[in-house]
């Protein structure tokens, strides 16, 4: 069936303190599905996940982890 990259952030954020969010760029990724198996509390495979599925790159602050465009 597959989910969305919002989904996937979605419950990235019910398992985690540091919020995960999108960059504007990457927000126009927001409805792409994507199928791939892992325990939605494992928060950090999902990011390691993410850009091998998405033209996406992951920066973490100690505010948040930002999901931005590959550039």
């Amino acid at each position: 069936v597959g989910a969305t990259l919002a989904e996937l952030i979605e419950d990235a954020n019910r398992y985690t303190t540091t919020p995960v969010i999108l960059d504007e760029a990457a927000s126009r990724l927001i409805d792409t599905k994507v199928t791939f198996s892992f325990d939605t509390r494992d928060t950090e495979a999902m990011l390691a996940a993410l850009p091998n599925l998405f033209p996406v790159s992951i920066e973490r602050s100690e505010t948040a982890v930002l999901i931005r465009v590959r550039e």
